[in-house]
């Protein structure tokens, strides 16, 4: 990882790749990044020499945390865009009442210029 988000090639980053590390970079979204770290996690400590270790253990907790936690944010980004939806509709709505009250209250005021232009037509002895 560098400061721009970027994943770099396990390889290149030990340094048996041998190759530029710049030209190896990927662009990534931080989702996709961290499941990419994830895979090679769990690649890693499901290796036969983890069998039957506390690293084992300790890993499998992990793993169901990520989980649980991966779950909840995805259950609190559905309730954000429910509740985005939610004020949307609403200033959708306020903004159409807005819209028929205004149009409402330029219709009053024509009638009543319609009006004062016709007195005044009529008090000039037109």
């Amino acid at each position: 990882w560098d400061r721009s988000n970027n994943y770099r090639d396990s390889h290149d980053i030990a340094g048996s790749g041998g190759g530029d590390v710049s030209s190896s970079m990927v662009e990534q979204s931080a989702e996709e990044a961290l499941n990419s770290v994830i895979e090679e996690m769990k690649e890693i400590l499901g290796a036969p020499v983890y069998n039957l270790t506390p690293l084992q253990n300790v890993s499998e907790r992990f793993w169901v945390a990520l989980g649980e936690a991966k779950k909840s944010g995805a259950k609190k980004e559905d309730r954000l865009e429910q509740a985005l939806a939610k004020i949307k509709s609403d200033f959708l709505l306020a903004r159409e009442e807005y819209e028929e009250q205004l149009s409402y209250e330029r219709e009053k005021i024509e009638s009543l210029k319609r009006r004062f232009n016709d007195r005044r037509y009529s008090d000039n002895g037109g």
